[in-house]
């Protein structure tokens, strides 16, 4: 996830990205080094990386999923779909 897409995600009003920041705040430790004094741990680095690309999809998701919702309650019901010709059985 790339700089720009952390900030489109920062300013959304859903309610997973607003708890985002909680989730994340416990990888940084108190009075730890940061920028060039600090060590590179690439494992963790790309674990860190990993879990943000990850939740950035869980964030995306349930943003569809809460347009879905939102839009299948104000529109009424559809009528049911196309009956079938030929009724379909299935045998294990």
């Amino acid at each position: 996830m790339g700089p720009g897409a952390r900030r489109a995600a920062a300013g959304r009003s859903g309610t997973a990205a607003r708890q985002l920041p909680g989730t994340s705040s416990g990888w940084a430790a108190p009075g730890a080094p940061v920028g060039r004094e600090a060590e590179l741990d690439l494992p963790f680095a790309l674990m860190v990386e990993a879990e943000l690309i990850r939740l950035g999809a869980v964030v995306k998701w349930l943003e569809v999923a809460d347009r879905l919702v939102t839009r299948a309650a104000k529109e009424p019901a559809r009528a049911r779909g196309p009956k079938l010709r030929h009724r379909v059985v299935v045998r294990s």
